[in-house]
């Protein structure tokens, strides 16, 4: 158990002097380390500090140098050079154990081996900033004009050699509405794109920082000869609905993935009351219940029920995430712009979600309010503020 309160002090005060402390390195100090480096609190308050260090050095340096598990994509993504350095485990045990008898330590080999074998696998299985190795990417990005419409990636081939590269001629695709949104990690395509000029660029790096970077190209997207008369008006109505319905989608996963913290926020707080042992918080652990039944009861409103029945089972309505998805398909289908169908297909989506929206909004500011006032002396944040 720790306080993250104190923690929070002493990072703030913490200095390059303190880290020369030799009792950091001690065996006992890197094992409680890569357990309380699972919590992800914890690991945000060390990444600021890191990355603090990393882009700001102190003035009579030049620049700076970092080593741990998850520095060369989570902290300094792009470093100039990045090195995976790694070794046979009883290898780095032995420089280890090496280590720590410069420390006067008593450990034994056997010891300290256990001890790397045990981090290691604390380290690669966590959950937030996993042990993994990184490199560099491709990326080509599509322009129509200056907006930026698609972006594939894909990793730079160990070999050389000419190589292809695929693209359906789609646009960036809408948001998948899931009941534990998360970050992808490939954009999604499936986008509708009108007929037109657009440039191409090939990068190579990462996100935020590319390393190379070539001229763009003009490629020229033509209609397809199947379809005749098609209507530029119309296709463009098609790309501005379909804006419209991946805006509704990303509205929805930051009201999931509110929801989502909030639930992980109530188990949190049901653990650390049923530790106090000497305490009776049964009423509270009711109502603890009964709210995470409620939370759970808004994220059906998004995405359906959960339903463990096996074979052909139905939603006697469906969610706000099937109106949006059937007003997709169907849109996809009409490149000379959307019907009346469509039309009134967004229109029920819409209704859904405003409705639905207006359910979170009563629950957040009647009964989550409450809940969360009565609670607010509790010294760890258990939760984020609603937007």
């Amino acid at each position: 158990k720790f306080s993250l309160s104190f923690l929070k002090t002493k990072i703030k005060k913490l200095s390059l002097k303190d880290l020369g402390n030799k009792l950091l390195l001690s065996d006992k100090i890197g094992t409680e380390a890569s357990i309380v480096a699972k919590d992800k609190r914890i690991r945000k308050l060390v990444h600021n500090f890191q990355k603090e260090i990393a882009y700001n050095p102190p003035k009579k340096f030049d620049g700076s140098c970092l080593d741990g598990r998850d520095i060369t994509y989570n902290i300094v993504p792009d470093a100039e050079f990045k090195f995976f350095i790694t070794a046979n485990v009883k290898t780095r045990a032995l420089r280890r154990f090496k280590e720590l008898k410069g420390l006067k330590s008593n450990i034994t080999f056997n010891e300290v081996l256990k001890s790397i074998q045990k981090r290691d696998k604390n380290d690669y299985n966590r959950k937030v900033s996993p042990l993994k190795k990184t490199k560099d990417s491709l990326f080509l990005k599509i322009y129509q004009g200056d907006k930026l419409v698609r972006t594939l990636q894909k990793e730079i081939p160990e070999e050389q050699g000419i190589y292809h590269w695929r693209w359906y001629m789609d646009a960036k695709g809408g948001t998948w509405i899931r009941r534990n949104p998360r970050e992808a990690k490939q954009e999604s395509g499936g986008g509708y794109l009108s007929p037109g000029i657009y440039e191409v660029e090939l990068l190579m790096g990462n996100h935020d920082n590319a390393k190379y970077s070539s001229t763009r190209q003009k490629i020229t997207i033509n209609p397809d000869p199947r379809i005749k008369d098609i209507s530029t008006q119309g296709a463009q109505e098609a790309v501005a609905m379909m804006d419209k319905a991946q805006s509704l989608s990303e509205e929805i996963k930051g009201i999931l993935s509110q929801i989502n913290s909030d639930k992980e926020g109530l188990e949190r707080l049901k653990k650390d009351l049923k530790l106090q042992e000497d305490e009776d918080h049964q009423a509270l652990l009711d109502e603890i219940k009964e709210l995470d039944k409620a939370l759970t009861e808004l994220q059906d409103l998004y995405v359906g029920k959960q339903d463990e029945r096996q074979g052909i089972t139905a939603e006697a309505a469906p969610s706000v995430a099937d109106r949006i998805r059937l007003h997709y398909s169907y849109l996809r289908s009409r490149p000379d712009g959307p019907t009346q169908t469509e039309i009134q297909l967004w229109q029920h989506a819409q209704e859904a979600a405003a409705e639905a929206q207006q359910k979170v909004n009563v629950f957040y500011d009647t009964t989550w309010k409450a809940f969360t006032q009565k609670i607010s002396e509790v010294t760890i944040p258990y939760f984020k503020p609603a937007q």
